[in-house]
């Protein structure tokens, strides 16, 4: 039938499609090559260089495969608009099956062709995301941007919200804070304006700028409702918002929500800001007291406990009772880890040490001891920190400490 090239192309074209089928793509393609090129005009030859086109953008996600055998068969080029669709689906097809790193090369060929092309927002987004999730996030973030400076579209907020994140990451604040602003200008859902403010008060509070992180902080504490501990670090950052600005009564409102909601680490700091409150407004007993709750229901987060021995010391030096100023520091500087925490408990040690030389304080006898509000013995258990317990601040809140005494930075 070699006369009948209609019969023989369309035997050709069923010897592809069933290789196809079985998995064979260079197989399947040489037949419809094969096929076109005993007469590229006819319906039949239409048809492979239909399957040809299909094999090459979604199988080999390689339009380049197609374009290059298509210029041997002396038919017309394919149209600018049809090439910029084609590498289009090539590089999404790698996407949907997460072959990230396909989908990159392909999409970044697409950019170099058609920079300006009717897919480019859609394909900047992919790339970003394609990036993102193999794990490279930094070379993700300029197509994120590149999403977020064209005209808004549906992946403006997913971009917003992973540039936002990424920043945090990468603690460039000022930009993050940004990001999360217009999300939250932006976002039609409230699981992303909740996610915005969460970002917001932690940023503003890396950042020092303790009133927008109280606003952002009251809003999260309010509107927050299925997560309690992003609630529960609202209600600690607000704290320290009202510490900050020497609203000291209604930080003490907002600490004991915390303690009260949870026993994690934003509850030691809490209880520690409370007990440093009281201080401050010279309610020595009540510190005392709340140091004491400290040091037996959170002790196994020893940088509070072992701050909560240093303003121990404080409250003692006021009552002029060095000795056991001197145990609760000597307590410290024997058990505590951390050096930088030592240190401070030496510092105020040496200046206690300056105190008696100046006869600014009177000796008191050797025989002391420190009553937190039960047993006489320091319980060395406050300082053996068990791993499985977080072992940073909440929201990565710092707190230094002045010479008189312990205050939150």
């Amino acid at each position: 039938h070699k006369k009948d090239l209609g019969l023989v192309q369309q035997s050709l074209n069923h010897i592809g499609n069933i290789k196809k089928i079985q998995g064979d793509i260079e197989g399947a393609l040489a037949s419809f090559e094969t096929s076109v090129l005993l007469d590229p005009r006819t319906n039949y030859a239409g048809e492979a260089l239909g399957s040809h086109e299909l094999i090459s953008t979604y199988k080999l996600k390689d339009v380049s495969r197609y374009n290059n055998f298509r210029g041997t068969t002396g038919l017309p080029k394919v149209s600018e608009g049809k090439n910029d669709s084609l590498n289009y689906e090539s590089g999404k097809a790698s996407y949907v099956e997460n072959d990230y790193s396909k989908a990159i090369v392909n999409f970044n060929s697409y950019i170099d062709q058609f920079p300006k092309g009717i897919f480019i927002n859609s394909v900047n987004f992919m790339l970003a995301e394609s990036y993102y999730l193999r794990g490279d996030e930094d070379l993700s973030l300029p197509f994120y941007e590149k999403v977020i400076a064209a005209p808004f579209g549906e992946n403006t907020v997913i971009a917003l919200s992973k540039s936002a994140g990424i920043n945090m990451d990468m603690k460039h604040y000022p930009k993050a804070i940004s990001r999360f602003l217009l999300l939250e200008e932006k976002a039609k859902f409230d699981n992303y304006k909740i996610d915005a403010q969460v970002g917001l008060m932690t940023a503003y509070s890396e950042i020092d700028d303790h009133q927008n992180a109280g606003k952002y902080a009251k809003l999260v504490e309010e509107n927050t409702i299925d997560n309690n501990t992003i609630k529960f670090q609202a209600s600690l950052l607000y704290g320290n918002s009202l510490l900050k600005s020497f609203k000291l009564d209604s930080a003490l409102l907002a600490y004991e929500r915390t303690v009260e909601g949870t026993q994690k680490i934003m509850a030691a700091e809490a209880q520690y800001n409370i007990a440093y409150i009281y201080f401050v407004q010279q309610k020595y007993a009540e510190s005392e007291s709340a140091i004491s709750k400290l040091l037996k229901e959170l002790s196994v987060y020893q940088d509070w406990a072992s701050r909560g021995f240093i303003l121990l010391s404080d409250i003692y030096v006021k009552r002029e009772d060095l000795m056991q100023a001197k145990f609760a520091l000597n307590t410290v500087i024997a058990n505590h880890e951390g050096q930088d925490i030592v240190n401070i408990a030496k510092i105020k040690l040496k200046e206690l040490e300056e105190l008696v030389k100046l006869n600014l304080i009177q000796k008191e006898e050797e025989n002391f001891d420190v009553n937190i509000g039960g047993d006489s013995e320091v319980n060395t258990d406050l300082f053996d920190e068990d791993s499985e317990f977080e072992s940073i601040d909440s929201l990565n809140v710092d707190n230094d400490f002045p010479v008189d005494s312990t205050i939150t930075k």
